[in-house]
């Protein structure tokens, strides 16, 4: 997919605005599996656990930057199968911090609920 055709604002931004819009008013939409509140606490339990793990690859900013260069980099030369490939190898290099920290974390026990 070219980056320029991506329309604006793009579907995602649409959806994640019209999601907080009926969270915040409490409006659940016909079809939908949970009541908006309900889903929003469903992510937060499940997240809370595991924050501290999933921040791991973002806590020494120079490195989280080295690793999303080569991403910017192809991006501001519009050079798009490069961008993709580099956001491609930028997430799995991401996931896999992530989930060696998480792997970490259910070897130790540890007091404190929220992570």
């Amino acid at each position: 997919m070219d980056v320029e055709s991506i329309p604006r604002p793009s579907v995602v931004d649409l959806l994640e605005g019209r999601l907080r819009e009926d969270n915040l008013s409490g409006r659940r939409r016909p079809g939908s599996l949970l009541p908006p509140e309900r889903l929003t606490n469903t992510l937060f339990n499940a997240y809370l656990p595991v924050r501290r793990s999933l921040r791991m690859p973002f806590e020494d900013a120079a490195t989280a930057a080295g690793r999303l260069a080569p991403v910017v980099r192809a991006v501001a030369e519009r050079r798009v199968e490069e961008a993709q490939r580099a956001a491609e190898a930028y997430l799995r290099s991401t996931e896999k911090i992530m989930l060696s920290s998480l792997s970490r974390a259910r070897q130790r026990p540890t007091d404190d609920p929220s992570g």
